[in-house]
């Protein structure tokens, strides 16, 4: 592993800077996967640091899925992710979009400003008001509710105000079978681990979600896009890609 340029005077801490240069080294192919990392103790003797630097930077580093530990052997590369394919009208692979620089990327900080398509709502459309009402009447309710998990199917008050709902458009659901997620891309996952297998062909929006590609991806799904016109998808042309590939019923995802 070539030398990094560490600086004690820089204001970015050690351990970042540490993280931040092996991060490009391995993004950028200088470190190959399954290459072995220095051990601890001869890193912060080759670059005149302490071990506990290090430690902390190869811990960060695991947790970011660039390292992987093994007892007895040190820290090993892991294989980065490939890039996924991104689709054109014709349902063939177009370009090329690395779905993790661009989860991660929107993550940082003022993303939603800058990065279209997230789908987050601004800051100042939030009712900060009033969540901070609930909370502080929730903070003074006696109970563990706080401290302790919940029903994994979800808050039973909500799910009965959504049955209820439900029942008011004419649509009829038991209580059983209303479960709450923690946002949109939660409830993606779920269906894709309950629906799609190895192998399977699922049609979905182009342009779309990013984050349900990928997603979709890690389960091995073969991605075909469905070209959206200015009113809404193009029927015709996903009329078309179900003849070609004939995706079955439960494999098409919003």
């Amino acid at each position: 592993m070539p030398m990094i340029r560490l600086d004690s005077n820089d204001a970015t801490p050690l351990t970042e800077q540490i993280i931040d240069a092996v991060k490009k080294m391995i993004d950028g192919r200088t470190i190959r996967a399954g290459a072995r990392m220095p051990s601890i103790r001869n890193f912060a003797r080759d670059h005149g640091i302490s071990r506990f630097t290090v430690v902390q930077a190869y811990d960060r580093l695991v947790a970011m899925g660039y390292l992987q530990s093994r007892q007895g052997s040190g820290f090993n590369v892991l294989a980065r992710p490939k890039p996924l394919v991104s689709l054109d009208r014709s349902g063939k692979p177009n370009n090329v979009v690395d779905v993790v620089w661009l989860v991660r990327n929107a993550l940082e900080p003022g993303s939603s400003k800058s990065m279209p398509g997230l789908g987050w709502l601004p800051a100042s459309w939030m009712e900060e008001t009033g969540i901070k009402k609930s909370l502080r009447a929730l903070s003074l309710r006696d109970g563990n509710f706080l401290t302790t998990y919940g029903k994994p199917d979800g808050y039973l008050p909500l799910r009965d105000l959504l049955r209820n709902k439900l029942s008011a458009i004419g649509v009829t659901a038991d209580i059983e079978q209303i479960g709450l997620t923690l946002g949109v891309i939660h409830a993606m996952d779920l269906v894709a681990r309950c629906f799609v297998r190895t192998g399977d062909t699922v049609l979905v929006d182009d342009p779309g979600l990013f984050i349900l590609f990928g997603g979709l991806k890690a389960f091995g799904a073969k991605i075909v896009g469905v070209p959206w016109n200015h009113d809404g998808p193009d029927t015709d042309a996903m009329e078309a890609l179900v003849r070609q590939h004939r995706p079955s019923s439960q494999s098409c995802c919003r």
